[in-house]
């Protein structure tokens, strides 16, 4: 049986990936804009969102990394 997620959940679940992933990044010393384009693409795949939902959790890492 399928389950249905909805889309916001899946940004909240993609945003926790990302900052994970960044976190763990640069305990390593990696990072920059590359591998953030490249986590915003595997996040998108991972949790299937949609173009927009995509732009939506750019903005939103974007804001909050502005922030720091």
């Amino acid at each position: 049986m399928t389950t249905i997620v909805k889309e916001d959940e899946l940004v909240r679940r993609a945003f926790a990936f990302i900052e994970e992933r960044l976190e763990s990044m640069k305990q390593e010393g990696r990072g920059g804009k590359a591998a953030m384009s490249d986590l915003l693409d595997e996040a998108g795949a991972r949790f299937n969102l949609s173009p927009a939902r995509s732009e939506r959790l750019a903005f939103l890492l974007a804001r909050i990394g502005g922030e720091k």
